[in-house]
């Protein structure tokens, strides 16, 4: 799991998702695609920046968070990563086992 460091008022935030903070975004109402369509941009921006620190500042609020996003450069840059580090937890539900000997099977009886 890759994690973003950010450093507020002498204070270190430490962005990242896991499968459980996506589906609880998406739960929410998050859809990735509102960040990248200039229309829905406004909403899905914030909700992507906000969600990102559900896996270790739950508590934080709003407010603090605004702060943070409005104190950072090269905001494009930091929603492209994001972008890139919503779609591991994503990616990695359909990745094969590692170990052979303990994989599951399936097949089709008719």
């Amino acid at each position: 799991m890759k994690t973003i460091k950010i450093e507020k008022d002498g204070k270190e935030y430490s962005l990242a998702f896991t499968r459980k903070t996506v589906t609880e975004m998406a739960r929410s109402g998050f859809r990735i695609d509102d960040v990248a369509d200039p229309s829905r941009m406004v909403i899905g921006v914030p909700q992507l920046f906000a969600g990102a620190f559900l896996r270790f500042h739950r508590g934080i609020k709003q407010e603090l968070v605004d702060e943070i996003w409005d104190s950072i450069s090269n905001k494009s840059g930091l929603i492209n990563k994001l972008v890139e580090m919503y779609a591991e937890p994503i990616n990695a539900l359909l990745d094969e086992p590692q170990d052979e000997a303990k994989n599951g099977s399936w097949e089709v009886v008719e």
